[in-house]
């Protein structure tokens, strides 16, 4: 943080905590797509690893390259396939609806520097040295509790000690 206004509005918010349900469903869900894609290309690394056998001299298991039986046992999967970039293409939008909502909500006030240093416990000269360190990290709690770290060392200042 420093003196220079802030930046572009919304802000971005890339270090949230997520909750546990959302990190285990986003781990399944990648399991589930890397199995999908193995699936899917098993076929193909097996010809491929024919291919090599056969370029070697040794034998090989029958190898079957017929397109018309292949594209016959994808009409499946091509239609998972679909169903899910559909769903992509849906959960997409919808995100493009909040966000064009949230770029038209109008960017909040800034907190006068005497308020915000009253709730974090400071007077307003610190508040400014404060603002003028290269790494700020700012924290309230579940009880409303704000903190301050300056830098990545130090102990975090908590209002209220």
């Amino acid at each position: 943080m420093s003196d220079t206004e802030p930046g572009d509005w919304p802000p971005i918010i890339s270090g949230a905590v997520r909750p546990a349900w959302v990190v285990c469903r986003d781990v399944v869900l990648t399991a589930l797509m890397w199995v999908l894609f193995f699936v899917l290309l098993h076929r193909e690394l097996d010809l491929v690893r024919q291919g090599f056998r056969l370029m070697t001299g040794r034998p090989v298991e029958r190898v079957d390259a017929g397109l018309a039986e292949f594209l016959l046992q994808m009409r499946s999967t091509v239609g998972l396939i679909l169903f899910l970039v559909t769903v992509l293409g849906v959960a997409t939008l919808f995100s493009q609806r909040r966000r064009t909502a949230a770029l038209l909500q109008s960017r909040p006030t800034p907190v006068p520097n005497r308020e915000l240093a009253t709730d974090l416990g400071l007077d307003e000269q610190e508040l400014i040295a404060i603002r003028r360190q290269k790494v700020i990290a700012l924290d309230v709690d579940g009880q409303g509790r704000v903190s301050v770290q300056l830098d990545w060392v130090s102990r975090p200042k908590v209002a209220g000690d």
